[in-house]
């Protein structure tokens, strides 16, 4: 009979019982490891998309300002502000691929983590 599952029908029955304790230790490690791994991968795309984020932020005031600036406006080259422009749609691309990833890795849609504030309440006595 096969107690270990390894297709060895002579060994002992000690030994089976030990060699089916040992996968089944082993296996659970890997499993542990490789959860590890894909929690990595998610605080990974997070982080990645979180400055993503934040750089598109930037560059969307920065063309927003100089808009709203009718004499900044003027000084300005228009291809460089095209060129600008296109660099931000660019970005915004490749954060929608990576939320895509994202959500397919995680099971879950991306949410950026916004700053909270913490209010303090104070209780008259």
């Amino acid at each position: 009979m096969d107690i270990d599952g390894d297709g060895d029908k002579e060994e002992s029955m000690k030994k089976a019982g030990k060699d089916k304790k040992k996968r089944m230790k082993k296996e659970s490690i890997d499993s542990k490891l490789a959860e590890i791994g894909k929690e990595a991968e998610a605080v990974k795309l997070e982080a990645q998309l979180d400055y993503l984020h934040e750089y598109i932020q930037e560059k969307l005031d920065r063309v927003n300002s100089i808009n709203e600036d009718d004499n900044l406006k003027e000084l300005i080259d228009k291809s460089k502000m095209k060129q600008m422009q296109r660099e931000i749609k660019d970005l915004e691309r490749k954060k929608v691929k990576m939320e895509r990833i994202y959500e397919k890795s995680c099971g879950k849609k991306y949410t950026k983590k916004g700053m909270v504030d913490e209010v303090e309440t104070t209780e008259e006595v």
